[in-house]
């Protein structure tokens, strides 16, 4: 039976989420987790702006900000003149935890796209961000 594309792009997706969680269980953090510690780096600090990246709730994000404080992988910055708005900032150790999941996941990209040339790696980032664009304008 041949499989749409759609369906074979979901596919795909699915293995990539395997693999990608099993590759950050060894810095024990989830897709999510790691998620929330690149964007703080990243300089998106505070619930709104986060919540608003992730597209989630204030109660799950609440949820996944209060499991890295308690890895103390972040913490809450109290120089904050808002009480209303917490701001968030990685600890060193959430930065060497987050450059480490990081780097597994650069020498992960490294070993699928060994064989792979320039060219190819283009086309396929082309394809990508078509095919997320076309995604997008259909409000899917």
């Amino acid at each position: 039976m041949q499989k749409n594309q759609v369906t074979r792009i979901y596919n795909v997706g699915k293995k990539i989420e395997q693999v990608l969680t099993a590759v950050l269980a060894e810095s024990n953090l989830t897709i999510r987790l790691w998620t929330l510690l690149s964007l703080l780096q990243d300089g998106h600090t505070t619930n709104q702006a986060l919540q608003i990246q992730l597209q989630t709730n204030k109660s799950t994000l609440s949820r996944q900000l209060n499991q890295l404080v308690q890895q103390d992988l972040i913490r809450l910055n109290e120089i904050s003149s808002d009480r209303h708005q917490k701001h968030y900032q990685l600890t060193p150790h959430g930065l060497q935890v987050l450059n480490q999941a990081t780097q597994q996941i650069s020498q992960l990209d490294d070993a699928v796209f060994k064989y792979w040339s320039k060219d190819e790696k283009q086309f396929l980032t082309v394809l990508l961000n078509r095919f997320e664009s076309d995604l997008i304008k259909r409000k899917v």
